[in-house]
C-alpha cells in the first residue's frame, strides 16, 4: 500500500510493520505484538483477512488484552457488521474499565452502529477519566450534533480543535459542523484559514473537497 506518512526516508507503516514481524519472530506467543500487526495491516495495508487473523490470534493468546478487542472492533466494523464491532467494544471495556482508548473506541463502535445516546455517554464518560483527551470530545461533538443538540457538538468540536494543537482534519470537521448547523460564514472562515495554511503545510485536498460538500458546492 501506498505510504501516506514519511519521515526522512522510510515509510513510518513499513518500519511498523518490519517491527511487529521481527517481535512476533522473537517471541511467537506474545500477543501485543500479533495485536500491532493486525492494526497495520488493518489501517495501513487494507489487508483485512490477514488483520483479522492477527488479531484474533492475539486474543486468544492474551483474552484480557483490551487494545486487541478493540482493533478487533474495527476490523468487524469494516468487514461483518457495526454490531459485532460494538460486541468487541464492549468486551475490551469490560476487560480493562479504566482504559481511555478502549472507552473512546467503543463509543465509536455505538456510534457507527447508529447508538449516538449510547455513544454520547461513554463519551462523557472517557471524558471523565481524561477531560483533556482531543479524540474524545471530537467524538463526542459528532454524537451531539447527530442527536440534535448542535450548540453542545460545536462546544465539542471547538475544544477539539484548540486540544488537537489545531490539527487540520479536526479544524476541517469542526467546519463542517459549523456548515451543518447553518452557521455558514464561520465554515468559510475555516476553510479561507486552511486554504492559507495549505501554502507552508501539507493539508489533504479530501479535507477541502468535505468542506466543500457540506457548504452545498
Amino acid at each position: 500500500a501506498a505510504c501516506r506518512w514519511r519521515r526522512g526516508r522510510r515509510c513510518l507503516p513499513s518500519r511498523a510493520r518490519a517491527a511487529a514481524e521481527r517481535a512476533i519472530a522473537l517471541a511467537p506467543e506474545l500477543a501485543e505484538a500479533h495485536s500491532a500487526l493486525g492494526l497495520i495491516q488493518l489501517s495501513y495495508d487494507w489487508n483485512l483477512p490477514a488483520a483479522g487473523r492477527a488479531l484474533q490470534r492475539a486474543i486468544a493468546l492474551k483474552p484480557t488484552y483490551a487494545a486487541a478487542h478493540s482493533w478487533l472492533g474495527a476490523w468487524h466494523a469494516a468487514v461483518s457488521s457495526a454490531e459485532d464491532g460494538v460486541a468487541s467494544g464492549e468486551e475490551a471495556v469490560r476487560v480493562e474499565p479504566l482504559s481511555l482508548s478502549a472507552n473512546v473506541q467503543l463509543g465509536w463502535r455505538y456510534h457507527a452502529a447508529g447508538r449516538f445516546d449510547d455513544a454520547a455517554r461513554r463519551l462523557e464518560h472517557a471524558l471523565e477519566l481524561e477531560p483533556r483527551y482531543p479524540m474524545a470530545h471530537w467524538l463526542l461533538g459528532q454524537s451531539y450534533l447527530t442527536l440534535g443538540r448542535h450548540d453542545e457538538g460545536i462546544a465539542e468540536l471547538r475544544t477539539a480543535a484548540e486540544l488537537s494543537g489545531n490539527l487540520a482534519w479536526i479544524v476541517a470537521t469542526f467546519g463542517c459542523g459549523l456548515a451543518h448547523v447553518g452557521r455558514i460564514d464561520e465554515a468559510r472562515a475555516i476553510l479561507a484559514d486552511l486554504t492559507r495554511r495549505a501554502e507552508n503545510e501539507y493539508v489533504r485536498a479530501f479535507l477541502f473537497a468535505l468542506l466543500h460538500a457540506y457548504l452545498g458546492e
